[in-house]
C-alpha cells in the first residue's frame, strides 16, 4: 500500500501547468497556418489577386493553398501530450526546486518493520511538504519568439491592416473574385454575333444580336457586369440561333435542353448553328462566366383571323359589297371567296353543275381581283406576304348563273404555315339583273337554263331557232342577228360541250345588254365599271398618283 498521502494543492498546480504546456505546444503549431491565413485575407481585401493577370491569380492562389495545407499539417508531426513527471518537472524548475522533490512525493519504498528507515522517509516527506505551499505558476513561454526570429509574421498582420483600412466597403466581393479565378479566364476577350434567323414562312430577314467585351475591359468590374447582362428576345417557332465567336478560350452554350457545342473555324473563331426549340434562359459562358445570356421567348404562328364587319350587302348597281377584315401575325399566302349554294337538297339542282364558287379576295400582292375590286393590305416587309387585307371589296356576279339564288358566302385562308383560317358563314340572295324587253328576257332564260342543266342543251338550242327566224322582235338590228347565228350555230355543233355553253352564254348575255339599253347598253356599262374602279382606287392609299391618273383618262373615255 502506497504511503503518499493526497495532496490537493499540488494537483491544482499540475493542472494548471498541464495547460500551460500544452498551450506552450499547440500555439507554436498554429502560427504558421494562422499566417498565412492573415496572409490571404490581407491580399483579398487589398484587391493584389486582381492586379495580377489571370495565369498569375491562378498561381498564387494555388501556391497559397498548397502552403496552408502544410502549415496546418506540417507542425503537428511532433506534437506530444505532456506525462505527469514533465508537468511535475516543470513546476521543480519554474519554482527553482533542487533534487526533484515534487516528484520524490510520489515516490514509495517497499514496506519494512525497520523503525529508521521509516522515519527517515517520513522526514523527507514532510521537508517536501513544506515546498507545497510555495509553489507558484509561471507565464506561459513567448512563442513567437522561438518560431519566428525575424519577425516575419508581422506582414500579415499589417496587410490585414491595410486590407480593412481599404476593402471594408467591397469585402464581398473581393473574396467572390479572389476566390473565382476561373472567371478571370472567362472575362479575357470575347466577341460575339448572333443572330436569329426566322422560319420561312413568317417572311422576315434574320435579326442581329450583337454583344462585344474590348480587351480593357478585363478588370473584375467589367467581368461581373456582363455577367448580369440578359438579353430578351422574342422569336417564332421554327428560328434557329446562328453566330460567330472570337474567344481565347472555348465557349460553351448551356440551354435548357443541356449543352450545345461550338465548331471551332479558326483559331479563337467558333461558330454555332442551332435549332431554338425550348424557351428559356440561353447562356453563352467561357469557364463558367457567362458572357452572354438570352432570354428567349417562342412565339407561336397563330392562325389566319377572318371576319365580316358588316353582312354582305347589294350596291345600286347590283354588285355585292364585302366589308371585312383579314390578318395574320406574319403573312396570308391565299385569301378567297368560297360561295356555296343555300337551298334545301330538293332544289339543288337549280344551281346546276358548279358546286361552289371560288373568288380570289388577295390577288396580285393582296390587291386586285378580276371579279372584284382592289382592297387594302398591309406587309410586314417588302416582298413579303400581306398581313392584313381588308375591304370594301365589290364583286360583279349580276351575269352568274346563280343571279337571283340564295348562296352561302365565307372567307378561307391559309397563311405561309399553311395553317387554315374561316370566317362566319353569311347568306345573302345574289342580285340578278331584270330585262324588259321580252326578247332580252326570252334570251336570258335560254342563258339560265344552258348553265343550269346542260343535259338540256338541245332543248336551249331549240328555243334559240324563233328568236333568230323573228329579226323584226329586235327590229332588225344586224349586230343582234349576226352576234345570235354565231351563238346558235357554235352550241348546235357543241351540244356536248361545257366550255361551249359558257361561250354561248357570254354572247346572250351581251345580246340581251344590246337588245335592252341598246347601243347606249355597253358604253353605260363601261362608264359604271371605270366609276368604280376610280373610287375604289381613291379610297386605297396604296395606289400612286400615277395610277390615279390613268383612272381618270378612262373615265372620261367611257
Amino acid at each position: 500500500m502506497s504511503l503518499i498521502p493526497p495532496y490537493p494543492e499540488m494537483e491544482r498546480h499540475v493542472r494548471k501547468t498541464r495547460l500551460v504546456m500544452v498551450w506552450e505546444s499547440v500555439w507554436p503549431c498554429l502560427i504558421p497556418a494562422l499566417s498565412i491565413g492573415l496572409l490571404v485575407v490581407g491580399l483579398t481585401l487589398t484587391g493584389t489577386f486582381e492586379l495580377l493577370p489571370a495565369t498569375g491569380h491562378i498561381m498564387l492562389l494555388s501556391v497559397l493553398s498548397v502552403a496552408v495545407m502544410i502549415a496546418v499539417v506540417a507542425p503537428w508531426r511532433n506534437f506530444k501530450m505532456p506525462t505527469r513527471r514533465d508537468v511535475l518537472h516543470r513546476i521543480e524548475i519554474d519554482n527553482r526546486l533542487d533534487n526533484n522533490p515534487l516528484q520524490s512525493l510520489e515516490d514509495h519504498i517497499p514496506e519494512t518493520d525497520d523503525p529508521l528507515t521509516s522515519y527517515l522517509w517520513q522526514r523527507q516527506l514532510g521537508l517536501h511538504e513544506a515546498a507545497l505551499s510555495k509553489l507558484r505558476l509561471s507565464r506561459p513561454l513567448p512563442a513567437i519568439t522561438r518560431v519566428d526570429r525575424f519577425g516575419l509574421t508581422a506582414i500579415p498582420v499589417l496587410l490585414l491592416f491595410v486590407g480593412l483600412m481599404t476593402g471594408a466597403d467591397h469585402v464581398t466581393e473581393r473574396f467572390s473574385k479572389a476566390f473565382s479565378p476561373l472567371q478571370r479566364l472567362g472575362a479575357a476577350d470575347f466577341t460575339a454575333t448572333l443572330w436569329v434567323t426566322p422560319p420561312a414562312y413568317t417572311g422576315q430577314i434574320p435579326r442581329i444580336l450583337q454583344f462585344s467585351s474590348l480587351s480593357e475591359q478585363n478588370d473584375s468590374n467589367s467581368a461581373s457586369e456582363a455577367t448580369g447582362d440578359i438579353m430578351a428576345v422574342q422569336v417564332p417557332v421554327g428560328a434557329t440561333l446562328d453566330g460567330s465567336i472570337s474567344s481565347i478560350w472555348a465557349p460553351t452554350l448551356t440551354t435548357p435542353g443541356g449543352e450545345k457545342s461550338f465548331t471551332e473555324s479558326s483559331e479563337n473563331s467558333y461558330v454555332l448553328s442551332t435549332a431554338i426549340d425550348q424557351p428559356g434562359l440561353w447562356r453563352i459562358s467561357v469557364w463558367g462566366n457567362d458572357r452572354l445570356t438570352l432570354d428567349i421567348e417562342l412565339l407561336a404562328d397563330k392562325v389566319p383571323s377572318l371576319s365580316f364587319i358588316s353582312p354582305p350587302s347589294v350596291t345600286r348597281r347590283d354588285h355585292v359589297r364585302l366589308d371585312y377584315v383579314a390578318s395574320d401575325d406574319y403573312g396570308l399566302a391565299s385569301l378567297d371567296l368560297v360561295i356555296t349554294p343555300a337551298a334545301e337538297q330538293d332544289l339543288i339542282e337549280q344551281y346546276g353543275p358548279i358546286e361552289q364558287v371560288v373568288i380570289d379576295l388577295k390577288g396580285d400582292a393582296g390587291g386586285t381581283s378580276s371579279t372584284g375590286s382592289t382592297g387594302g393590305s398591309t406587309a410586314n416587309s417588302a416582298g413579303a406576304m400581306p398581313t392584313r387585307i381588308d375591304g370594301p371589296r365589290f364583286v360583279d356576279l349580276v351575269a352568274h348563273p346563280w343571279a337571283g339564288l340564295p348562296v352561302n358566302i365565307q372567307m378561307v385562308s391559309r397563311d405561309n404555315a399553311d395553317q387554315p383560317g374561316e370566317s362566319d358563314i353569311r347568306s345573302l340572295i345574289l342580285p340578278e339583273r331584270e330585262f324588259s324587253h321580252p326578247v332580252a328576257q326570252k334570251l336570258i332564260a335560254i342563258r339560265r337554263g344552258l348553265l343550269r342543266y346542260p343535259d338540256r342543251a338541245l332543248e336551249m338550242h331549240q328555243a334559240m331557232l324563233p328568236v333568230l327566224f323573228a329579226p323584226q322582235a329586235f327590229n332588225g338590228h344586224l349586230g343582234v342577228f349576226l352576234t345570235l347565228s354565231v351563238a346558235e350555230n357554235r352550241l348546235s355543233a357543241n351540244l356536248h360541250d361545257r366550255d361551249t355553253h359558257q361561250d354561248v352564254a357570254g354572247l346572250l348575255w351581251h345580246i340581251a345588254e344590246e337588245i335592252e339599253r341598246g347601243s347606249y347598253g355597253i358604253a353605260e356599262r363601261n362608264l359604271m365599271e371605270a366609276e368604280e374602279r376610280l373610287l375604289e382606287a381613291l379610297a386605297n392609299p396604296d395606289v400612286t398618283e400615277r395610277e390615279i391618273a390613268q383612272l381618270i383618262d378612262e373615265y372620261r373615255q367611257a
